[in-house]
């Protein structure tokens, strides 16, 4: 898994699309992030309109008890953002 991400820190360093490397660092960092560099991802993500990726990190860390994800989320299933409407 560390060659792994290696490998894949390695390309994000030679491609100069800052989306892609987004999604390296959300794939393989995500887990030892700390909380606040989850929230700063996740508005990073509100900013670009990417309402399944902010859910994802937000969901998690309101299960956690985290207030502000919790008060985030809510808005997203208020506003319909990122999740299912039935």
């Amino acid at each position: 898994m560390k060659t792994l991400a290696k490998l894949l820190l390695l390309s994000t360093l030679t491609l100069s699309s800052s989306a892609f490397a987004m999604k390296t660092i959300d794939l393989v960092d995500k887990a030892q992030m700390t909380e606040q560099q989850k929230m700063d991802l996740a508005q990073k993500l509100a900013e670009k309109q990417d309402w399944k990726a902010v859910f994802e990190i937000m969901y998690p860390l309101a299960l956690e008890g985290n207030l502000q994800a919790q008060s985030n989320l809510g808005m997203l299933y208020n506003l319909g953002r990122g999740v299912d409407e039935k």
